[in-house]
């Protein structure tokens, strides 16, 4: 992160576990940058680094989080908060949410200075906003936990029957209503619904979550699999086609294995469904590019012009011997999709001919 500087108290103590007197932490804001949630966050990052990661972890930290405006008022963003060393997580996540609540006050605003007021104190603190054992997921910017049990999500406020009202942290809460292995959950923030999703119980182990057009499947709390379902067109019917198109050759290569137990072709051969035409290595001086050559010229003829050669294997065989002589010897442009060579263009004498790959085609030997 550019455009900034840490100026913090020169009495501060490195082990301040015993330390009850306030300080402050500056970070000074060159050039007027515009205030963010992400700003803010490396901050705390920083902050944590730099002081709170040295107290003892038998302490606990008091803190308020102040911005300076160019006009010299500080702005104090959300309450005292009792922290943990742990507690990183949860203090950028609660300041995030006191940001988009008061999103006028803060976002893209110009100021000086972030500051963090704190003081440490003895003993650790109990925070029931959050389970540190339950796994959450990220869905845009909100976290959900990974957990079919209601309890997980916060602290219980009210249950009646099968219905769970629980509170996750200052501003956000959800509704469970649970019925035969489905939990309908609804989750709302100052009040407002945001999301609503379901949790399918599987077995014992597995369940899975259907938000939107999206599937999670957790087995153990671990994501397994997501399913994304997307809008598709009816199938338009073809149309009929009353004429056939034979404008096409079939090729293939045969190889034999030297003695380091490497291929080698010996022959090459192509069929234009009434001609075929053989060619072997022992009638090119053994020399396989001018058999291939020998081969290319013959197809590159008025009568083939514009016609498909399909070689079966084309990516992942016979391409690896025709492709130097196709570039080479007959301008040869290959497509590549994923690594595969789907199809070549050649253009020898004027003919263009394509050569294609019959196995992708087909998808079957």
């Amino acid at each position: 992160m550019e455009g900034y500087t840490i100026n913090t108290n020169k009495n501060m103590k490195n082990n301040a576990t015993t330390n009850k007197n306030w300080n402050d932490y500056h970070i000074k804001i060159k050039s007027n940058q515009l205030f963010s949630i992400q700003l803010l966050e490396f901050n705390i990052n920083k902050f944590w680094k730099e002081i709170v990661s040295s107290i003892s972890d038998n302490s606990h930290i008091l803190l308020l989080t102040r911005i300076k405006r160019i006009n010299g008022q500080f702005v104090t963003i959300g309450k005292l908060q009792r922290l943990n060393k742990t507690d990183k997580d949860y203090l950028i996540e609660f300041l995030k949410d006191q940001i988009e609540i008061k999103s006028d006050s803060y976002i893209n605003e110009q100021i000086l200075q972030v500051t963090f007021s704190y003081g440490i104190k003895e003993g650790k603190i109990e925070r029931t906003e959050i389970n540190t054992d339950v796994k959450l997921q990220s869905h845009y910017k909100y976290k959900f936990p990974v957990s079919f049990d209601p309890l997980d999500y916060g602290t219980l406020i009210e249950q009646v029957d099968n219905k769970y009202w629980l509170q996750v942290n200052k501003v956000n809460s959800v509704v469970i209503t649970c019925e035969d292995d489905i939990n309908k959950v609804k989750l709302f923030k100052s009040g407002k619904l945001l999301f609503t999703w379901e949790d399918r119980k599987v077995d014992a182990n597995t369940f899975i979550r259907t938000i939107d057009r999206n599937q999670y499947t957790f087995e153990n709390n671990e994501l397994k699999l997501t399913t994304i379902s997307k809008p598709s067109k009816y199938i338009t019917p073809l149309k009929e086609q009353n004429t056939i198109n034979d404008k096409f050759l079939t090729l293939d290569i045969e190889t034999t294995l030297n003695d380091e137990n490497k291929h080698t072709p010996y022959a090459i051969c192509f069929f234009d469904g009434v001609v075929t035409k053989s060619y072997y290595i022992a009638d090119f001086y053994y020399n396989p590019e001018l058999m291939f050559q020998a081969c290319i010229k013959d197809l590159c003829i008025r009568k083939y012009k514009n016609y498909k050669v399909y070689v079966h294997n084309l990516a992942r065989f016979d391409a690896i011997f025709l492709l130097k002589t196709l570039v080479n010897f007959a301008n040869g442009v290959p497509v590549i999709h994923k690594g595969k060579i789907i199809s070549i263009q050649i253009n020898y004498n004027n003919i263009p001919i394509e050569f294609k790959d019959s196995y992708l085609l087909l998808l079957s030997s």
